[in-house]
C-alpha cells in the first residue's frame, strides 16, 4: 500500500482491518504496531478503516480499541461502519 501511494501520484491505496471478540490481542499488537512503525514521510496519501466484525456481542467495548490503534497511527484511522463482516 505504501510503496504505491508513494510510486504514483494519482493513486491512493487504503487498507481495511477488523475489530471483534473473536479476535485475539496479538491482533490488536501487531495491528498497533504495523500503523505506528510506517514511515513518518507516508502521512500524505493512505487511511486505515476498521471495521467490526458483526459476531462481536459488545460493539461499544471496542472503541477503546479503536482510539488507542488511532492513537499510536501515523496514518489516518477511522471506524468503517458500512460494511460489517
Amino acid at each position: 500500500m505504501l510503496d504505491i501511494n508513494s510510486a504514483y501520484a494519482n493513486i491512493e491505496i487504503t487498507a481495511n482491518f477488523l475489530l471483534g471478540e473473536p479476535l485475539s490481542t496479538d491482533h490488536y499488537q501487531s495491528l498497533a504496531k504495523l500503523l505506528r512503525d510506517v514511515p513518518a514521510d507516508s502521512r500524505s496519501k493512505g487511511v486505515i478503516y476498521l471495521s467490526p466484525l458483526m459476531e462481536s456481542p459488545k460493539k461499544r467495548e471496542l472503541l477503546p480499541k479503536f482510539l488507542e490503534i488511532k492513537k499510536q497511527s501515523r496514518l489516518p484511522v477511522y471506524i468503517y461502519l458500512i460494511q460489517r463482516l
